[in-house]
């Protein structure tokens, strides 16, 4: 078989096989002319072609020229609000640490407050020991109360309710 391209060695191959029906007789310059129009007919189709490609790598181009100025604004965009969220993180952050210290300094106040009550309870007179032992309570009772209400006004400061204890040997207050 001949190729696309290939010029016929003969005149019997090119009238069998590509002129099967041909009105005229065919010549060595008819031939010429066939082939030549053959190769102008390949030439435009190629041309066409080749034009429709670069048509389409053009399009391409201006895409990826487009795609990389909108990669570079979303980059920019991105650094932008990165900076933006560290900068309100870190304020955010300060404002916190504000609060926190402020609270601080507030039970440190009460705390001072309580060691200054501490400190008038120590200056009263002492009270006479039949009057500290009541003929029901023995010492060890009054020091397990007086911790239990201690703990129970901690726990009133902080907004909890009072723990309930087990092993008491007493009835529990109620909240009214």
């Amino acid at each position: 078989m001949a190729r696309l391209n290939e010029v016929p060695t003969s005149l019997e191959s090119l009238e069998s096989r590509a002129f099967p029906i041909l009105p005229f007789k065919v010549t060595t310059i008819n031939i010429g002319f066939l082939v030549k129009r053959r190769f102008i007919r390949q030439n435009r189709e190629l041309a066409r072609s080749n034009s429709i490609q670069s048509v389409k790598i053009r399009n391409l181009e201006g895409e990826i020229s487009r795609l990389l100025v909108e990669n570079v604004t979303l980059s920019e965009e991105i650094i932008q609000l990165r900076t933006e969220l560290e900068y309100s993180s870190g304020k955010q952050c300060a404002s916190y640490v504000m609060g926190v210290k402020s609270q601080m300094e507030a039970k440190l106040q009460e705390l001072s407050g309580m060691l200054a009550e501490l400190g008038d309870l120590s200056r009263r007179p002492r009270r006479r020991k039949s009057e500290l032992a009541s003929p029901r309570q023995s010492p060890a009772r009054t020091a397990r109360r007086r911790s239990v209400n201690l703990a129970e006004l901690l726990a009133a400061q902080e907004g909890r309710l009072p723990t309930i204890r087990e092993d008491k040997s007493y009835p529990r207050r109620t909240l009214e």
